[in-house]
């Protein structure tokens, strides 16, 4: 019984520590997934980055990944086509992905301005995702 305990416990910990992900989160995803250029074949690097909680220099990060990110982000309407984030809308969108929602325009504001300073679109979507991560849930 003890053990059954503690396995719900660690499970349920693991589930709650990580980020909330909508259905147009998932939808979005799918259609880049669909597309060559933004596939990402194998999805462990996001097991690892943002539920193992790896640093991603212990990750083997594909060639591709940034430009996966821009197809996320611009689909969702966060990043546009020349590079430039939307910050209200990268706090709509991605609030549940933090411990504290409430904390969301901060994180945004700071990764925003951090990520700006990358070159091109896929480059600056790249820098918005792993600085973001530093404060998934």
């Amino acid at each position: 019984m003890k053990t059954t305990i503690l396995v719900c416990t660690v499970l349920l910990g693991y589930v709650v520590a990580a980020p909330q992900y909508t259905a147009e989160y998932f939808k979005v995803h799918q259609e880049c997934q669909a597309d060559s250029k933004y596939l990402i074949s194998d999805m462990t690097v996001f097991q690892e980055l943002e539920y193992e909680k790896k640093k991603p220099s212990e990750v083997k990060i594909p060639s591709n990944f940034n430009d996966h990110m821009f197809c996320m982000y611009n689909k969702l309407g966060i990043v546009d086509d020349k590079g430039k984030i939307n910050e209200s809308v990268a706090v709509d969108k991605l609030k549940s992905f933090f411990e504290k929602p409430s904390s969301s325009a901060t994180i945004v504001a700071e990764c925003s301005a951090s990520a700006s300073a990358s070159t091109g679109a896929a480059a600056v979507s790249g820098a918005f995702y792993f600085c973001l991560l530093e404060s998934f849930a």
